[in-house]
C-alpha cells in the first residue's frame, strides 16, 4: 500500500533537496546572523555525516552529558531518520518523509506531542482537523483538484488537549489519525513515539526544550523538517528555531543535522499537508 501512495506523492514535490554546503559554513562567530537556509544539509552529506558523528564515542558522550542522559530510547541502538509532528497521520508529507528516510538508509521514527493543546492558528494542527485532498484531473498525472473535509468542531476543539478531542463522529481525535495510519502502513514502516514526557522533562515550552531537541541531531539522527518564514511561522522560526540552533552549534561546534523535507522553503506546503484521495474511503470505516 505504501508504494501505491508514493507514486502520485512524488509528483507533488518538483523541487529537489537543498544543494550541499559545507557543514560548518555560515556560522563562524557569535556576531553572525544565521539564515534559515544555513540550517540545512543536503541528504547525501547528512547521510555520511550522521554515521561519522554516531561513531564518534566522545561526541556522543558529550551530547549525552549536555542532555543529562535524557536520550529517548529509540536512539540507543543507532541514528534514526526523524519527523516530529503533533500527531502522526498518513498525509503526503509523512509518505514523502518515509521515502527520504529510506534514501538515508535509516530507520524512521515519528515523534509525536500528544499532550499538546489544539490551536487552529497552528497550520499543522489545523490541517489535522480540516483534511485536504488533492485528486487527479483529466489526463494529467498531477494532483491538482482540491476538496476539504472537516472532521472536528473547531469551536469546541480550540484550546482542548489533543488526547481529549473528539471527531464529529465521536471518535477520539488521535485514534482517528492513527487508524488511518495503520491502514496504510505495514508494521515496521515507521516507529511512532509519543515524546510528550521528554518534552515536559525538558521545559515543555519551545523556548526551553527546542535547544535540547536540536542537540539530539548533533549525532543521534537526521531531522527532516522545513522551517518557514511565512506569516504564520516567521516569528517561531526567528525567535525559537534560529537562536536554539545557534546555541547548539556554539556548544558543539557542529550543526544539528537537518534535511529539508520538501526541497523548497515555502512552496507546496498545503499539498504536503494534504492526503491522497484513497483515504476518503477509509475515513468512515472503524
Amino acid at each position: 500500500m505504501i508504494d501505491i501512495l508514493l507514486k502520485p506523492i512524488r509528483s507533488l514535490f518538483s523541487c529537489g533537496v537543498a544543494e550541499s554546503k559545507d557543514v560548518k559554513d555560515e556560522i563562524n562567530n557569535s556576531e553572525d546572523v544565521l539564515s534559515v537556509d544555513a540550517l540545512y544539509m543536503a541528504l547525501p552529506d547528512a547521510k555520511e555525516e550522521v554515521w561519522k558523528r554516531w561513531n564518534d564515542k566522545e561526541l556522543r558522550k558529550k551530547v549525552e552529558k549536555y542532555l543529562n542522559g535524557n536520550i529517548p530510547g529509540c536512539f540507543h541502538d543507532g541514528p534514526k531518520a526523524v519527523l516530529a509532528r503533533h500527531i502522526a497521520s498518513p498525509n503526503n508529507e509523512l509518505i514523502r518523509y518515509l521515502d527520504l528516510a529510506k534514501d538515508a538508509g535509516l530507520n524512521p521514527v515519528c515523534l509525536e506531542y500528544l499532550s499538546d493543546k489544539f490551536r487552529a492558528e497552528n497550520e499543522d494542527k489545523y490541517y489535522l482537523g480540516k483534511m485536504v485532498f488533492f485528486c487527479k484531473s483529466g489526463n494529467k498525472n498531477v494532483c491538482e483538484n482540491r476538496s476539504n473535509k472537516n472532521i472536528i468542531d473547531f469551536n469546541l476543539s480550540e484550546g482542548a488537549f489533543l488526547h481529549e478531542m473528539k471527531t464529529l463522529s465521536g471518535e477520539n481525535f488521535i485514534d482517528f489519525h492513527h487508524r488511518l495510519l495503520n491502514f496504510f502502513l505495514k508494521d515496521g514502516d515507521c516507529q511512532i513515539i509519543d515524546a510528550s514526557e521528554w518534552i515536559k522533562s525538558n521545559g515543555k515550552k519551545p523556548s526551553l526544550y527546542y535547544e535540547r531537541f536540536f542537540a539530539l541531531f548533533v549525532c543521534f539522527g537526521i531531522l527532516f523538517e522545513d522551517y518557514l518564514e511565512n506569516k504564520n511561522e516567521n516569528k517561531f522560526t526567528h525567535e525559537i528555531v534560529l537562536p536554539s540552533f545557534s546555541a547548539v552549534f556554539k556548544e558543539f561546534n557542529l550543526k544539528p543535522i537537518i534535511v529539508r523535507l520538501h526541497g523548497d522553503g515555502n512552496e507546496n506546503i498545503l499539498k504536503a499537508r494534504a492526503y491522497d484521495e484513497k483515504i476518503l474511503a477509509v475515513i468512515d470505516k472503524k
